[in-house]
């Protein structure tokens, strides 16, 4: 392109740079720079109170003490999880009963009556659905029963459950509001069982009413936390040690990972400690917290508050400048907007005006030169679609023809209507084609709605290729359900036309599956895609061959389908052995009845309404 140099020329690209560089200097980078970085300072500063929280609170835990709570948990597991999850609802109240059992026991060490739940229950505004007071005097025989036969366990629980709840009220007293403090047992990632998706509570610092039992599941995968177990798995990469939500979470736009509800919005931080079970296998604890970060997210808020400031700023200074560049950029790209719009719509002789003497004017002579390009080859394809299927018109118009055969699988399909010379013998030329055209105006379209292309009409028969000129795999069964729906749209319009009376044909489909060549024939002159070879051949016996009204196809097409389930049709399972023209030996066929008729000709009558013999084949 012969470079633009004329007398005051400045680009366009020149003077957005510069306008955009002066926002950015004046206004944008330093509010952004500081403003942005505000919410994530917040937060880190919470993780950093957390983990010191932690770092004081995990030392209380004797380890050979967390050993046994840990060794409860998993025999809980073993005895609980599948009964629980089987017999219960997750809105039934069971499945709370075991939890606050277990809980009411480490507490209170009592069973409260009816009056005191209730009391407890209407001052803290709780409800559960269909509450059971039987269901938790049930529940607490059966923990006092299994801790009284571990001798001290009982006591190293209620130890460990005051420390954490003390822990807790003592956040919340020095202003660090915390939602829970609970320690959970992972063995690792397995293969199955309990651990592949989930990881249990040991014990947590919520009131008997709020809290989990020993042992309770804590699924992974429905609350979207693999992220813990990955933390801490060697086997996953992860080390134990100090641990939180992604603060940066791609699959959040970069925002951290919060856990909202109706009681806030919380971040969770833990620390994983690593052991061993009484078996000698390994065990991780994780200590966590989740933590209140609403001032983060109202800290992010302001942030975005000032980005909006920011971006009215921008609009302002944007709106004063544009009214003195008006001339030179708005009405240039409104021309061009119009100029697409004009196109988008068909429009092809619209002709965008001429501006300025910069980009602009040769964008403008561009931008006319390819809506002239884009109308020749709308024209062309438009030709083209009357004599090719609509996806040989669109690769002929953007890259030619290639007049070369190629090898290609493909399944053909031919068609006969049985008897057409003898209906039509007495009807003129006119009445004969008109007939035709229907027929065929009926059938060409479901030929291209299962992808096949329309290759040629040989008097009133059709042949198709399906897998050519385009190319797909599932050729066969496209071709099948194809000539099963051209059958019973065959069966509909004859339905319509014997009750006004009007002349029937009946149609034969044969179906044949190899390899072909297929191309371009003819000169320049005269040009038509078809296939050739011993498949289109077989093809062609397959019609002959075929009954009136249904579909045969040959052995290597039934191949392609036998595993696959057609409704509302009978294929045969075992072959029909034909001798066919041009093949020393039978030739297995596979017939598909598409109704339950057997139709023959009537080669006796003169009256065409009778030409057609129909009977149910099952008494035939």
């Amino acid at each position: 392109m012969k470079k633009i140099k004329e007398k005051g020329f400045v680009p366009f690209r020149t003077k957005l740079v510069y306008f955009g560089l002066t926002l950015i200097a004046i206004v944008a980078l330093p509010i952004l720079y500081f403003e942005i970085q505000r919410p994530w300072q917040k937060l880190y500063g919470l993780v950093d109170r957390t983990e010191a929280l932690l770092s004081g609170l995990t030392p209380s835990f004797d380890k050979e003490e967390l050993r046994q709570m840990n060794q409860f948990a998993l025999e809980m597991i073993d005895v609980l999880y599948d009964g629980i999850k089987e017999e219960h609802p997750d809105d039934y109240y069971p499945d709370w009963a075991p939890s606050q059992a277990f809980n009411l026991l480490l507490i209170e060490e009592k069973l409260l009556t009816k009056k005191e739940v209730a009391s407890q229950f209407e001052e803290e505004d709780l409800q559960y659905s269909e509450f059971s007071y039987e269901e938790l005097e049930k529940w607490y025989q059966f923990w006092q029963e299994e801790l009284n036969k571990r001798p001290g366990l009982l006591l190293i629980f209620k130890k460990y459950k005051k420390i954490l709840m003390e822990a807790h009220d003592n956040a919340g007293a020095s202003g660090f509001d915390i939602a829970d403090i609970y320690v959970m047992l992972d063995t690792g990632q397995a293969n199955s069982g309990f651990f592949k998706e989930n990881i249990a509570f040991v014990l947590e610092s919520l009131p008997w009413w709020e809290s989990c039992y020993s042992g309770e599941p804590y699924n992974l995968v429905e609350t979207d936390t693999e992220n813990w177990r990955a933390s801490y798995d060697h086997k996953l990469g992860g080390r134990p040690g100090f641990h939180h939500n992604p603060v940066f979470d791609p699959e959040r736009w970069y925002l951290p990972r919060f856990d909202k509800d109706k009681w806030g919005t919380w971040f969770t931080s833990w620390v994983a400690r690593e052991s061993h079970s009484k078996r000698g296998e390994v065990i991780y604890n994780s200590f966590n917290i989740d933590f209140e970060a609403g001032k983060v997210t109202n800290l992010m808020m302001k942030v975005g508050l000032a980005v909006i400031v920011i971006t009215i700023l921008l609009l302002s200074i944007v709106i004063f400048t544009s009214h003195r560049l008006g001339l030179m950029l708005i009405r240039p790209i409104e021309a061009l907007i119009k100029g697409a719009e004009a196109v988008m719509a068909k429009n092809y002789d619209h002709v965008v005006p001429i501006f300025g003497k910069d980009e602009f004017k040769r964008l403008s002579e561009v931008f006319n030169e390819m809506i002239k390009r884009v109308r020749e080859m709308v024209n062309l394809k438009e030709t083209l679609t009357k004599l090719l299927c609509e996806e040989l018109a669109e690769k002929a118009a953007t890259g030619g023809l290639v007049l070369g055969g190629q090898n290609v699988c493909c399944t053909i399909l031919f068609t006969d209507f049985a008897g057409f010379s003898t209906l039509t013998r007495k009807m003129n030329a006119e009445e004969v084609v008109k007939l035709l055209n229907f027929y065929f105006g009926e059938l060409i379209p479901i030929i291209k709605k299962w992808g096949g292309f329309p290759d040629k009409f040989i008097g009133d028969g059709i042949i198709a290729i399906f897998g050519a000129p385009v190319r797909f795999e599932d050729h066969a069964k496209q071709a099948v359900r194809c000539a099963i729906e051209m059958q019973r749209r065959l069966r509909t319009i004859n339905n319509e036309r014997i009750q006004k009376e009007n002349i029937v044909f009946e149609m034969r489909i044969g179906l044949n599956t190899g390899d072909v060549v297929a191309g371009f024939i003819g000169c320049d002159l005269k040009l038509e895609y078809t296939s050739i070879g011993e498949t289109t051949n077989l093809a062609n016996r397959m019609e002959a061959k075929c009954e009136i009204g249904h579909v045969l196809m040959s052995k290597d097409t039934f191949d392609q389908i036998k595993d696959i389930t057609f409704e509302e049709v009978s294929i045969s399972q075992t072959p029909e052995k034909e001798i066919v023209k041009g093949y020393l030996e039978p030739v297995s066929t596979y017939g598909i009845r598409v109704q339950d008729l057997k139709i023959e000709k009537n080669l006796s009558t003169s009256d065409p309404s009778n030409f057609y013999i129909y009977q149910t084949h099952s008494t035939a």
